[in-house]
Parts: C-alpha cells; sequence; structure tokens
C-alpha cells in the first residue's frame, strides 16, 4: 500500500526518475546481454552488462524513494543508500574499460587495463565499504521530505580513486 508522504516535488522526481533508470537499465541491459548469445556478438553482451551496471547506480535513490513510498521513511541508515549506489562502480569501470579497451588497444594493452581499473575499483570499495562514514558527505536526516543525497567527500581517498577511474 503507497503511504502518503510528503515528499517534495524534487524528491518526487529523483525517485520516479531513479526507478525509471533501473527498471530499464534492468531490462534493456539484460536483454541486451542475452540476445548477444543469440546473434553471436561479444561486444552486444558487454554494451548490455554497462548499460545494467551503469543503471544499477541508481539503485540507492530508487530504494530510497520505494522506502519512503510504502513506509513514509527513508531507508533506515544512509549506509544502505550509499551502498547500494556504489557497489556498481567496480564491476562498471571493469566492463566499460573492457569495451573501450577491446575497441582502441592491443590485446595485451586491453587486459592491462582492464587488470588496472579492477584494482582502482577494488580500492576504491575497500576505502568505501571499511569507512563508509568518511567517504560519504554527511546530509541532514530527510525523515521521509526528501531523499538521501550520497555524495563522495572531496578529499578523501575514494575520490581520488574514482577521479582517477573515470580519467583512465
Amino acid at each position: 500500500m503507497i503511504n502518503q508522504s510528503n515528499l517534495s516535488l524534487f524528491g518526487w522526481m529523483n525517485g520516479i526518475s531513479a526507478l525509471l533508470i533501473v527498471l530499464s537499465a534492468g531490462i534493456f541491459g539484460l536483454t541486451m546481454a542475452f540476445q548477444s548469445k543469440n546473434k553471436n556478438s561479444k561486444m552486444l553482451f558487454f554494451g548490455g552488462l554497462m548499460g545494467f551496471f551503469a543503471g544499477m547506480m541508481w539503485l540507492g535513490p530508487a530504494a530510497d524513494f520505494l522506502s519512503v513510498m510504502l513506509t513514509g521513511q527513508n531507508l533506515p541508515d544512509e549506509n544502505i543508500y550509499a551502498g547500494l549506489t556504489f557497489v556498481w562502480v567496480l564491476p562498471l569501470l571493469v566492463v566499460t574499460m573492457f569495451v573501450g579497451g577491446d575497441l582502441m588497444l592491443s590485446k595485451k594493452n586491453k587486459y592491462l587495463l582492464v587488470i588496472i581499473s579492477a584494482i582502482i575499483g577494488i580500492i576504491f570499495e575497500l576505502f568505501l565499504f571499511l569507512d563508509m562514514d568518511a567517504a560519504i558527505k554527511d546530509s541532514p536526516d530527510p525523515n521521509g521530505f526528501e531523499l538521501y543525497d550520497a555524495s563522495i567527500e572531496i578529499g578523501h581517498p575514494t575520490f581520488y580513486l574514482i577521479a582517477i577511474g573515470l580519467s583512465l
């Protein structure tokens, strides 16, 4: 049953768009990945995975929106929100670098790029989950009026790791 919440217009827009992104990325990304087997296309498979993982980065906002709609309260812990959001960085980074390396680099350099990206992603996830309170900016408790806003804290190692990962 949908709870009558006092969610702001901005919260509604964020929540609905996050939910639509998660649903469409899940459907289209996995459909592309499964269709790649019929078409015998490796790039279609990895493109589908990229779309899926990129869309899943909105899983935190979508889950928070559903929580507000069903219970009138945000997720019980902001770290759940951040975990659902940032857990997809590593697989997205690895798959994206694999596709980019496959298109632009030799086979040896492609695997080197993927290995470096995987190492950066693993270190990012370790810093994030071992010290989530310092890695994520604190936002005031929204109490069902707004959705959480988890941003990487500038100056924390996770910020530099994601900046390096994005610049590869």
